[in-house]
């Protein structure tokens, strides 16, 4: 059996029409107000169908209601007990608007029991021979259809109700059922629905009906992550509604706001970079003394530090505890419907990216999602940020650091701009302004007169016994030394002679 999928349809049971209505001309009628419409399908001697759809003053919730008048002489009736509803009300193929590639993946959500539960298009599987649904969910509050921008979700007013999802994933239908209905000559069954169509917005979803702004996540996975992403949208909402009415200015205010929120494990990364810059001096004379021995040079930096209480890792640690913030904060700005055709500065739309100029034609590319039709100022801009941040936030780099590691250092900032370079300008933005941010913090505190103590720390440790084959290799490496220092004593001849 083939489905057929229809944008907006009806579907009866399998023993009655199916979905054969959907390709049957209705006779249509407005209401007086015009808010209204009500479509007509007569099938003499059989039964007269109507749709009616009514859009309220204000919202986007369809009061909708699906008829069914018995005009033959015997009972009919519609559905078959759990196998199969009495009449759907169905949406299919997708909800999409250019959206398929930002955030998570279509979802078909509802709601039971208080809680909500999913799961996603991209998990279907086409129709086998006599198949019918890939998800069956029986009196659920609600269902509903969503991606990154769009949500379709159906409410039923009767008891009994049943969603489903049938189909693969790029072509499906979902709809909620109405259950196994005996109709009597002459009379009519009917069944009431409230019919979301709109945006993921949070403002609209809530004013639809009660938890149907549940529907979207960020992050279909990780709880916190998601509801995180939430309250960072929050607070960019708010800037939008109350500080200024364009989302650009909003990121910016928002960009700052987490800048101040995580400003001490920036003073603790910094210091800690201050810290190790004090040794510099100290870690090229031991570079010097101990020459290409990477072994023993690494061991006696690790001392050094530990006798000074120096953290190596204190400059990386305050950043990677930020990388949640960054991964929820690029998920929000690039997929949240807010940003969808926001203007700023020259970019005519936040969620895409900021396209300075169109080029005639387009480069293939491995990153960037494949290739490069225009010219995108802002991820430009970044890398040069990021450039010029690696310099000044550790303008002494230690004795370590060969020029392998500064030629990634200088190399990483340039392919994370790649990488980012055909995203949502707004999360461009937000990376640019706050690198700036980083760069004008680290030239503060350079300036302040801080200082740091890297004296020779008192241990109380009790000395433990040197185990035998660190020993062994000990001295190994001092002979090795030592051998390096009588051949450097011949070739300046100083050393002793063999005559």
């Amino acid at each position: 059996m083939r489905m057929p999928f229809i944008r907006w349809g009806l579907r009866f049971a399998d023993q009655f029409w199916g979905a054969a209505l959907d390709r049957r001309r209705w006779e249509a009628a407005k209401s007086d107000d015009g808010r209204g419409v009500v479509f007509t399908l007569d099938i003499p001697g059989h039964a007269r169908v109507t749709k009616s759809f009514r859009l309220p003053a204000d919202g986007n919730v369809l009061q909708t209601t699906v008829s069914y008048e018995n005009l033959s002489a015997e009972t009919v009736l519609l559905g078959l007990d759990t196998r199969e509803p009495a009449v759907s009300l169905t949406w299919g193929p997708q909800v999409a608007s250019g959206d398929l590639t930002k955030g998570v993946t279509q979802q078909f959500t509802w709601r039971k029991d208080g809680k909500n539960a999913d799961t996603s298009t991209n998990k279907l599987k086409p129709l086998e021979p006599g198949g019918r649904v890939a998800a069956r969910v029986p009196a659920p509050d609600w269902v509903a259809l969503w991606s990154a921008y769009f949500a379709v979700a159906f409410k039923p007013e009767f008891a009994g109700g049943e969603g489903w999802i049938a189909g693969a994933p790029t072509q499906f239908s979902m709809g909620l059922g109405a259950p196994r209905t005996e109709v009597a000559p002459g009379k009519t069954a009917a069944w009431d629905y409230q019919v979301y169509i709109g945006s993921t917005a949070r403002h609209a979803l809530a004013a639809a009906w009660p938890t149907l702004n549940t529907v979207q996540r960020f992050f279909t996975s990780v709880d916190w992550m998601d509801k995180f992403s939430k309250f960072l949208l929050g607070i960019l909402n708010w800037f939008h509604d109350h500080i200024y009415a364009n989302y650009g200015v909003a990121i910016i205010f928002l960009t700052l706001l987490v800048r101040l929120a995580v400003f001490p494990l920036t003073w603790k990364s910094m210091m800690s970079m201050k810290r190790m810059s004090a040794l510099a001096p100290e870690l090229e004379k031991l570079k010097k003394e101990i020459g290409d021995d990477q072994q023993e040079m690494q061991k006696r930096m690790m001392e050094l530090y530990r006798e000074r209480g120096v953290n190596p890792l204190g400059g990386c640690l305050p950043l990677m505890l930020q990388m949640p913030v960054f991964i929820t904060l690029y998920r929000m700005l690039w997929s949240a419907f807010e940003l969808r055709r926001a203007p700023f500065l020259w970019m005519a739309d936040l969620s895409e990216p900021d396209r300075l100029f169109k080029l005639p034609f387009s480069i293939p590319f491995p990153f960037a999602g494949g290739h490069v039709d225009g010219v995108n100022l802002l991820p430009i801009l970044g890398a040069v940020a990021m450039l010029l941040s690696t310099e000044f936030m550790n303008p002494s780099a230690t004795a370590m650091q060969n020029s392998q590691q500064k030629m990634m250092m200088r190399f990483m900032p340039v392919m994370f701009s790649v990488f980012m370079y055909n995203l949502a300008s707004g999360l461009n933005l937000y990376i640019l302004v706050s690198t700036v941010l980083g760069i004008a913090q680290s030239q503060v505190i350079q300036r302040m007169d801080i200082k740091v103590d890297t004296t020779k720390k008192k241990t109380k440790t009790a000395h433990r016994p040197q185990h035998f084959y660190a020993a062994a290799q000990a001295r190994k490496r001092e002979a090795a030394r030592e051998m390096r220092r009588e051949k450097d004593q011949r070739r300046s001849g100083r050393g002793p002679r063999n005559d």
